[in-house]
């Protein structure tokens, strides 16, 4: 089905023109069912509602999305680009994990454990930031991370400004969080978006408070490679719950029933928050 175009900002290089579908994550990565989204209003609900549960989505609005879920917001130069460049070696890298889950039956543990080889890092790690800024706007206002993204090649990257962490993704919401704050057990202030579709979760921190980490694994040495190197990688991903709506909360069933509290998020900038079910 055509979608109607619209003119607006793109969300990678900031110019005002005519806007086009990105898919995210991208529709080659298992993204391209028909899902119902909850908006913002609505999933407001799961959280402020006392007697419902956090997955009970019973009586509020959806939106049904056809053909998987995104949104105008990349021009057309950005799109077919970032596309080429980067997210068939995603999809393919989607692909591998989801077929090492179908081979075994690992959902019923903790963590996957597995090895690549022949593997290359940068356009997989570039699509992911990719996914994160299509959800946000105009890169975090980060003219660097903007050049990483619309230059193939570049490698230069700020890993100390910027955290990504991934895992397997187990749960009953899909996640597509726009940078917002977070209260860590600590006290800490903690700046986090996230996105999680089947088979994998990312989460970003920015500017993150020293030893704070997600129950995730860190991708973000997967910089350190130039774009068309191949290498041997070795994972160790954490299968997470997501049965709430809320960023990096990946308590199972059994936890939220006891009544253990999440972390407390404080909203930054929610422009392209969105939870799928």
């Amino acid at each position: 089905m055509r979608r109607k175009a619209e003119v607006g900002i793109c969300s990678i290089c900031g110019k005002k023109c005519a806007l086009t579908f990105e898919h995210v994550p991208p529709k080659a990565a298992f993204n391209t069912q028909t899902v119902d989204e909850i908006p913002q209003e609505e999933a407001l609900k799961l959280m402020t509602e006392q007697e419902r549960l956090p997955w009970d989505t019973s009586g509020l609005k959806k939106i049904k999305k056809q053909g998987g879920v995104g949104a105008n917001v990349l021009c057309q130069s950005c799109n077919n680009n970032t596309g080429s460049w980067y997210m068939n070696y995603y999809a393919k890298f989607a692909h591998t994990i989801a077929k090492l889950l179908s081979e075994n039956d690992n959902m019923s543990l903790k963590n996957l454990p597995f090895e690549i080889y022949d593997f290359q890092p940068l356009p997989i790690f570039k699509a992911v930031m990719t996914m994160f800024c299509d959800i946000n706007n105009k890169c975090f206002g980060d003219n660097n991370l903007k050049k990483f993204i619309l230059n193939k090649d570049e490698n230069r990257f700020d890993k100390n400004r910027y955290k990504v962490y991934a895992y397997i993704w187990n749960g009953v919401f899909a996640r597509r969080v726009g940078l917002c704050g977070q209260i860590s057990s600590r006290g800490e202030i903690l700046l986090l978006s996230e996105v999680a579709n089947f088979p994998l979760g990312f989460v970003l921190h920015i500017n993150p408070p020293p030893n704070s980490k997600p129950n995730a694994f860190e991708i973000t040495h997967m910089v350190d490679f130039n774009y068309n190197e191949s290498t041997n990688m070795m994972f160790d991903l954490p299968i997470n719950s997501c049965n709430t709506i809320w960023p990096q909360d990946f308590r199972d069933k059994e936890a939220i029933l006891a009544n253990q509290s999440p972390p407390t998020p404080r909203p930054v900038d929610l422009t392209s928050t969105s939870t799928d079910v």
